[in-house]
């Protein structure tokens, strides 16, 4: 209830948002930089947390509709978003043409991971192979 209330009196209140880059990737040059970085969203708003969950809300049960060639790329330690909900999701997704990659002991940025350069290699090649 607070934080409905907060969203309603002060939408762009900035909150530090409690991650910490370590959750992020486990290159530690990157999270030296991440940490640096005055532009990296260190907070966050009410607005955006209400509408992410607004977001998640009315994609749920959406898969069926999603037709188009889908790639989907995960970490397997990403400490942040949920695997089992995102492999359930993507079970749903109706698209014969869908691909599905979950890179072990990668977290949440797989394109900032120590070995991304395996992540960037499968992007390019699926966009390759739908061009």
């Amino acid at each position: 209830f607070g934080a409905k209330l907060i969203k309603g009196l002060m939408p762009g209140l900035k909150i530090g948002n409690e991650l910490k880059a370590e959750q992020l990737s486990r290159d530690t040059k990157w999270q030296e930089a991440t940490k640096a970085d005055p532009l990296y969203l260190h907070n966050t708003t009410p607005r955006w947390f209400f509408e992410c969950m607004g977001a998640q809300e009315r994609l749920a049960g959406q898969g069926a509709k999603v037709t188009l060639p889908v790639l989907m790329l995960a970490g397997s330690a990403d400490p942040i978003a949920s695997m089992p909900a995102a492999k359930a999701f993507f079970e749903t997704i109706a698209s014969k043409d869908k691909k599905y990659t979950e890179y072990p002991d990668f977290r949440h940025e797989v394109l900032m991971e120590v070995g991304r350069e395996k992540v960037w290699t499968e992007i390019s090649s699926w966009i390759s192979a739908h061009c």
